[in-house]
């Protein structure tokens, strides 16, 4: 496994779909996580300090913006509808919400047996026998 994120992709359509509908999606690299991190988050100044809030809405928005590489998906007309924001937050509620749920699942987190199989699998160097903690890492990625 790399350390820098390939251009990996899903196609996904849903049943409802007509037959020549679909969208790619594509795998989140850390750029993309700090750019959905950072539309989401909203931080409210308190007389204790700060208080972070998450704004759902922008989150979920972000991660189609980010998620959908391309669509084919078409209006009831029949004419291909282009990718953007717009298009995606005009998509029925049925629809946007299959499509972050795939995005989601396609975007899991490692586990982390996978990080520990990833940094046995890299050697027994100093960052493989420290693990991730003793690395400097901040666990799950």
């Amino acid at each position: 496994m790399g350390r820098f994120t390939s251009e990996e992709t899903k196609d996904v359509r849903a049943e409802w779909w007509e037959a020549e509908e679909h969208a790619i999606l594509r795998k989140f690299n850390y750029g993309d996580r700090q750019r959905i991190s950072a539309a989401s988050t909203i931080v409210k100044r308190t007389e204790g300090g700060s208080q972070v809030e998450v704004d759902m809405a922008a989150l979920n928005l972000k991660m189609l913006e980010l998620g959908i590489a391309s669509w084919t998906l078409r209006d009831d007309g029949g004419k291909l509808v282009k990718l953007t924001r717009t298009a995606i937050e005009r998509l029925t509620r049925e629809d946007g919400e299959y499509l972050l749920d795939q995005i989601t699942a396609f975007n899991e987190r490692r586990t982390k047996e996978d990080q520990d199989n990833f940094r046995g699998a890299a050697g027994a160097g100093a960052e493989g026998e420290r693990g991730a903690e003793g690395a400097g890492g901040r666990g799950a990625v």
